[in-house]
């Protein structure tokens, strides 16, 4: 039977790779244990036993994660996290301004105008940090009137600010010298699912490049965790800081200031116990087969 099985397999054991140690010394331990190999075993002319070699640094390195990395603040402070255990690192409030009309939402081409972020520390919820660009539109680089007066972002602005590929590209450089996504752990925070869901998709198409993969992480919809927490119906931000007894800070409807009151609203929730874990994610039936105006 041994035979047959040779006689099948002429080129026993080259689909080994040969530049591995380990399963050269497989193979060739096969190829004695059957009397296959013309010359003697290297260990047979010793008396001691055969040592196992060694797995190299390359090998026995585990693959670091990119995009779930562990949590890595708790290690190094964990008397932080013993009130209330928060599963991310950092979390980043997220709330991007569009092109609009008068009467029109999903139904027309938005493109995005103003690209803020605050960076809360997962840890006590206060702010770190912040990113803040405005957008140029391509598309329809004239704002309407109606837009001007909702976002407060006048033409001027728009017209040298750079375009939605730059703010990117700066905004990816931002997330890599802060290891966001990379050695600590984290997670955005919108007002709804319509800034990551609708807006950045449209503008991804728009802009005809593919949606960055940290766009693509679950993520957490305050509005529904706001409604599921203290048992009410979905409100808007002045709605949660009303129903917290808080006042908006800021003009309501310009990007950074709604992302600077998701961070107030979020830190109040964590006081009341809340645990923000992500609830929204594009792997839902509604994001692949609705049909979007772009």
């Amino acid at each position: 039977m041994l035979e047959t099985v040779v006689k099948l397999n002429p080129n026993f054991g080259t689909h080994v790779r040969k530049n591995s140690i380990v399963a050269a010394k497989k193979c060739e331990d096969t190829l004695f244990k059957y009397n296959l190999h013309s010359s003697p075993h290297p260990s047979a002319a010793t008396n001691r036993p055969r040592q196992k070699y060694k797995k190299t640094a390359d090998q026995t390195h585990k693959k670091k994660h990119f995009f779930w990395p562990k949590k890595k603040s708790f290690l190094i402070h964990p008397e932080k996290y013993l009130k209330n255990y928060q599963p991310y690192d950092y979390y980043l409030c997220f709330d991007v301004e569009a092109t609009c009309e008068r009467g029109k939402f999903m139904e027309f081409p938005n493109e995005i105008i103003e690209f803020p972020v605050v960076l809360l520390d997962g840890a006590t919820f206060r702010v770190v940090d912040e990113f803040h660009a405005y957008v140029r539109p391509t598309k329809n680089p004239i704002l309407s009137q109606f837009c001007i007066e909702l976002t407060g972002i006048s033409q001027c602005v728009v017209d040298v600010s750079p375009t939605f590929e730059e703010v990117l590209a700066l905004f990816g450089i931002w997330l890599m010298e802060r290891g966001l996504f990379i050695e600590y752990s984290c997670a955005f925070i919108t007002d709804g699912p319509f800034d990551i869901r609708d807006f950045i998709e449209k503008q991804c198409r728009q802009s005809k490049i593919l949606r960055p993969i940290y766009f693509w992480q679950p993520w957490i919809d305050i509005r529904r965790m706001f409604s599921e927490y203290y048992a009410c119906e979905r409100r808007n931000i002045p709605g949660m800081l009303e129903k917290l007894n808080m006042k908006f800070r800021g003009r309501e409807h310009s990007g950074i200031d709604d992302a600077r009151n998701i961070g107030r609203i979020a830190k109040k929730m964590v006081e009341d116990g809340c645990t923000f874990s992500a609830n929204a994610s594009l792997m839902t039936p509604y994001f692949w087969k609705r049909k979007m105006c772009v």
